[in-house]
């Protein structure tokens, strides 16, 4: 099985928990007994069938009608398991969207066509992010459509005003938008009759296409994260390339090299574990001190650097300022860092920008220069996009969220 993960961006009224309990119903991802559950809930509370129900969330949340927290769902479609990462849409929650966001493949963004809804704060903010953390393919699943009388006119009028957004956001890709409605089931699985003037593919036709490509992961250089050891054997997911019984793989930042003797996957005994696949494998060496380390093939190792040029988000509530000391977390391991110089900035929001500030705040993106005390491994995030982002912490307190542009 394919692992993806696709990250849900949008407004919390535009209908994203929705649009995942009807993919979710309508690819059979969910028992007889949960569907039995979700329509006694609604019934409780005097609504129609609430797909949103079929998420796994506390009641009290759903009484309130939002998510109050990222919920993670997973939808098994042919070879695939699409892992839909539900984030929320309250400002003061945009930490658990980046977190939610982090290792996505692809977005979906969830825009209502519900007169008086639209484009929102929250939306743009979330596009912003998703385009920081290195999301570059983003489809535009057009919600509510059922509400705007299934209206090609208003769905290209409001098709448009979102191109417009996504470009200033920087994806100059021409985007696919979706006319759908998660209440109703309109083209999220089937082509629905009530939008004839639309050619293009269902929600879940798209997600498999991105589910082929994403396969293309195969073909990049071993790069796998050990995170955690069982009794001698090493487990991780494959984030590139192909690990196969019998490499020699070199561990970084050890330096240790050893030859792959066993790999296993839910308990079976396997030839390889391809990019996107959970795996354990067994290396004849002792495994002791392993843990964090990457593991990838001996003649293309990971860049293990201290230095570098990034992009980073600052949260709500905080600020980073020039020489200030903070905690640099990324994939296999944190240090201390120091911001030596802030080149440009820009308001997610408002897109102001400014040359040379002394600082970024609140839902400003910032261009910096880090210097870690400890070197580990990070590469540019158009390379490797797993190991190219980051987060930065005072204290317990995630400050600011980036990406790495280049490494020294």
């Amino acid at each position: 099985m394919v692992n993806v993960v696709i990250s849900m961006l949008g407004h919390q009224d535009h209908g994203k928990s929705t649009l995942i309990g009807r993919l979710l119903y309508e690819t059979k991802s969910v028992t007889a007994e949960r569907i039995r559950e979700a329509r006694e809930m609604s019934e409780k509370l005097g609504l129609e069938m609430e797909y949103c129900f079929l998420l796994d969330a506390f009641q009290e949340e759903r009484e309130g009608g939002y998510t109050l927290d990222t919920t993670r769902a997973q939808l098994r479609h042919g070879n695939t398991i699409f892992e839909l990462v539900d984030v929320p849409g309250h400002k003061e929650f945009i930490k658990n969207m980046l977190s939610g966001a982090s290792n996505a493949s692809a977005a979906i963004l969830v825009a209502s066509m519900k007169p008086g809804e639209g484009l929102q704060d929250e939306t743009r903010l979330h596009v912003s992010m998703a385009r920081l953390l290195g999301i570059k393919r983003v489809i535009v699943a057009v919600n509510k459509v059922d509400l705007a009388g299934f209206n090609e006119k208003k769905f290209n009028v409001f098709a448009e005003e979102l191109r417009e957004f996504l470009k200033a956001a920087g994806y100059d890709e021409e985007p696919l938008f979706i006319p759908v409605s998660a209440k109703l089931g309109d083209n999220v699985s089937r082509k629905s009759g009530n939008t004839p003037w639309y050619g293009g593919p269902t929600l879940l036709e798209e997600l498999a296409k991105i589910a082929a490509e994403d396969k293309g992961l195969d073909k990049m250089h071993l790069r796998l994260p050990v995170q955690d050891v069982y009794g001698g054997v090493l487990v991780g997911r494959v984030e590139a390339g192909v690990l196969r019984k019998g490499d020699e793989v070199l561990f970084t930042p050890s330096g240790r090299k050893a030859k792959v003797t066993r790999i296993i996957e839910f308990g079976k005994e396997l030839g390889e574990a391809r990019a996107g696949n959970n795996a354990g494998f067994e290396v004849a060496t002792d495994t002791t001190g392993l843990l964090d380390n990457v593991c990838s093939h001996v003649d293309n190792p990971p860049r293990l650097t201290s230095k570098i040029k990034a992009k980073a988000f600052c949260i709500a509530g905080h600020s980073i300022s020039k020489g200030e000391a903070l905690l640099f977390k990324c994939r296999n391991g944190e240090t201390r860092t120091r911001v030596t110089q802030i080149t440009h900035k820009k308001d997610c929001r408002l897109f102001d920008e400014a040359d040379s500030p002394e600082k970024i705040v609140e839902y400003e993106l910032g261009e910096m220069n880090l210097e870690n005390e400890d070197a580990l491994v990070l590469e540019r995030f158009e390379d490797f996009p797993q190991f190219g982002r980051f987060v930065l912490l005072k204290g317990n307190a995630v400050a600011g969220v980036g990406t790495v542009e280049e490494t020294y």
